[in-house]
């Protein structure tokens, strides 16, 4: 896999977070728990995921025990702070009126351990205070959606600046030509953002 990194400006950031609220792919163990994943391996203290990150989803469905629900490979796992309404009240994790939403279901049982690829999706507040964290860490990113975010990144005047090709420094106005000609044959990359 082509990996690809960038500098993290503000400039960048504010291009690159919309990929995380569009989902990014996350390689990680799995098997453990929801609490693991976010605290463990993605580096949120405990405080965080009970005060701060208050809407959970994965595979779709809301959660409220994240110390309970197991990631496995292909898992989705999307992220927010306490959404508006009555549909955000229902949706909260632990909200009293939790019986609007339907059964729950969401990664009861065990999974299987091992190593494997999860997307992880982050809204609002999450994404904005998490998001430059997970970019940092690495994720893997169809080159088409990348190479439309580096376009965007460029009409900003990033056009000087060098990202690292596979080892290789290369001018960031190169990189959506040579995404587009990965994007092709439907290849992903592995993004990484230095601060």
């Amino acid at each position: 896999m082509i990996e690809i990194g960038l500098q993290g400006t503000q400039e960048c950031l504010r291009e690159l977070l919309p990929l995380v609220r569009e989902g990014v792919g996350l390689d990680l163990e799995l098997g453990g728990s929801l609490d693991d994943l976010l605290i463990r391996q993605l580096g949120m203290t405990p405080e965080y995921v009970a005060e701060r990150v208050m809407t959970i989803f994965l595979d779709g469905a809301a959660v409220d025990d994240t110390a309970s629900a197991t990631i496995r490979s292909g898992s989705a796992v999307a992220l927010a702070a306490a959404m508006p309404g009555l549909a955000g009240a229902a949706l909260r994790k632990g909200s009293p009126i939790s019986g609007f939403r339907g059964p729950q279901c969401a990664g009861e049982g065990g999974g299987t351990a091992g190593c494997g690829r999860i997307v992880c999706k982050l809204f609002g507040h999450v994404a904005q205070e998490c998001g430059p964290d997970l970019l940092a860490r690495g994720c893997v990113v169809p080159a088409a959606r990348l190479a439309r975010r580096v376009r965007s990144l460029l009409k900003e005047g990033a056009a000087d600046e060098t990202a690292d090709w596979n080892g290789e420094s290369v001018p960031v106005r190169e990189l959506p030509e040579r995404l587009d000609g990965l994007a092709a044959s439907g290849t992903e990359v592995l993004l990484r953002l230095s601060t």
